[in-house]
């Protein structure tokens, strides 16, 4: 018992400096962003963290996850680049680099990671963190970088329009709004279903959370709604199955048939 209270008394100090790193780092990027007027949404990270463990120290963050619109994003990469950031695939050659961005090519919803200071130095807490650079909160299908993004990114102006803003000591940024935020989570459980059992448990746990925490403010019916619009009610409907027997929760839910249709423009 003795070790355990030490124990979490050492992973509350960690974390309390890697999230004081997390919000200054965040800080840069929000007054180098707010500089080219390049609008964005923090995803996951230490705040979603905040909101669901009630402050009590579970988990760190990994990265910095943020999204921004597809027209923005090579006004984005220049701008990372300029203050000193790398993509760790193809550098600094943004003209050609993010057209070949091998994340962007198999359809993910985020660039290859940018990184800044020494790759090959080793991690201290004070270390700062990799940055994804999200253009859609789902997977996309393959697209080209020249290509009308708005079919592919899920209604991205919504997702800008309804933004909530927040404010942390001196630093205002906004995340998505209630909808799409849990929407976000369950498309990452369906990306990492395949090729990481221990970020699918983890994702089980956060989207019970979630919902424990945010049912009230969840519109289930425009969850579903949109996520069959846009064919993602695959996405939807395994975490939530998996979540409700896990938990013994009782998240409205779509039969199977329903969350697989496929719709037209003529439905």
């Amino acid at each position: 018992e003795q070790q355990t209270s030490e124990n979490a008394r050492a992973f509350a100090c960690v974390e309390k400096i890697r999230k004081s790193v997390y919000y200054k780092q965040l800080q840069t990027i929000s007054q180098l962003f707010e500089a080219e007027n390049i609008q964005f949404i923090v995803l996951k990270g230490f705040t979603l963290l905040d909101q669901l463990y009630d402050q009590i120290p579970e988990r760190l963050s990994g990265d910095i996850d943020i999204l921004v619109k597809f027209c923005d994003l090579q006004k984005a990469c220049s701008a990372l680049i300029e203050c000193g950031y790398v993509n760790e695939e193809w550098k600094t050659n943004v003209s050609e680099g993010l057209v070949a961005d091998s994340h962007l090519l198999m359809g993910m919803n985020h660039l290859r990671e940018f990184i800044i200071g020494n790759e090959d130095a080793a991690f201290s807490l004070l270390s700062p963190f990799p940055l994804e650079l999200h253009y859609a909160i789902a997977s996309t299908y393959p697209v080209d970088i020249g290509d009308d993004c708005i079919k592919y990114n899920l209604n991205q102006l919504d997702l800008f329009s309804n933004a909530r803003r927040q404010s942390k000591d001196g630093l205002k940024f906004d995340l998505l709004d209630y909808n799409h935020e849990f929407l976000a989570l369950l498309y990452h459980f369906s990306i990492h279903a395949m090729h990481s059992f221990r970020k699918v448990i983890r994702t089980d746990a956060e989207i019970a959370l979630y919902w424990t925490h945010n049912s009230d403010n969840l519109d289930m019916d425009s969850i579903w709604n949109e996520a069959i619009d846009c064919r993602r009610g695959y996405a939807v409907y395994l975490p939530l199955r998996i979540v409700n027997a896990a938990f013994d929760l009782d998240i409205p839910m779509r039969s199977y048939h329903e969350a697989n249709r496929v719709t037209t423009g003529q439905d």
